[in-house]
């Protein structure tokens, strides 16, 4: 039987997914671009900075770098030294949640490493109605973790420290995975992480499914609404939801189809 192949859909700046028992091949659906901060964020900022808030989201490895460059910037270089100190900070995945404990904050880290999975922790659930929630995050995303603290009666705050966009090699690239796929005397099971809704987006624009119609897929989306976005536009293929992406749980789900 030939080694299953991971399918490393995750941006170009993230860490990337590798696995035990299974070949991983690059193929980003989405490029990440620093985004020139706006008036209106500097002041978020500077609420952060003067009078502080209740919870401190980081919602990415590459919103975690920019923040804290920023904190640096203002010569802040260790959370011991801000004004006010979040009493909750909530980061999405370990190595945003490292970034972070490395400058001195205390991390919560979801079991869900999604929208889902933040608004369902036992912190944000006892919250006073009017908190001030700061998310750190790229433009337009984590839109439902937002709307979901507003229809709590939060004060959501938002920063957007990046643009993400559709590369334009993506054709390009799928084209070269496909073309390693064909030098392989034998055709492996794929895996395929769906990680947001834009990526989805970006795979579906492709026509990636069908051009691989021929080999067995099993989609790895990240939590119940991307399982759900995923099934109604794939309904016949394979579909394995997951809540992490660390390769301990990874190597664990693949090993559930090709053990």
């Amino acid at each position: 039987m030939p080694r299953p192949i991971l399918l490393n859909t995750r941006p170009v700046h993230a860490k990337p997914l590798t696995l035990q028992g299974a070949d991983s091949l690059p193929l980003p659906l989405l490029s990440l671009k620093a985004r020139e901060l706006t008036a209106d964020d500097r002041a978020v900022l500077g609420q952060f900075l003067t009078v502080g808030v209740d919870v401190l989201t980081v919602v990415s490895q590459t919103a975690v770098g920019y923040f804290l460059g920023f904190l640096r910037e203002q010569g802040i270089h260790h959370a011991s030294r801000l004004p006010h100190i979040p009493p909750i900070v909530v980061a999405v995945g370990e190595p945003t949640a490292d970034a972070l404990r490395a400058f001195g904050f205390d991390v919560i880290v979801p079991q869900q490493m999604n929208n889902e999975g933040m608004l369902a922790l036992p912190q944000i659930k006892v919250l006073n109605p009017k908190a001030r929630v700061l998310i750190c995050k790229g433009v337009g995303g984590r839109q439902v973790y937002a709307d979901g603290l507003t229809t709590l009666g939060m004060n959501v705050l938002g920063v957007d420290w990046y643009t993400r966009h559709i590369p334009d090699e993506l054709a390009d690239n799928f084209k070269n995975v496909l073309s390693h796929l064909k030098t392989l005397n034998n055709k492996p099971i794929l895996f395929i992480p769906i990680t947001s809704q834009m990526s989805l987006n970006a795979w579906h624009h492709i026509q990636a499914d069908r051009l691989l119609n021929d080999y067995d897929k099993i989609y790895l989306p990240l939590g119940e609404r991307l399982q759900s976005l995923t099934h109604n536009l794939y309904p016949h293929t394979k579909i394995q939801p997951i809540h992490r992406l660390d390769s301990d749980y990874l190597s664990k789900i693949i090993d559930i189809y090709t053990c």
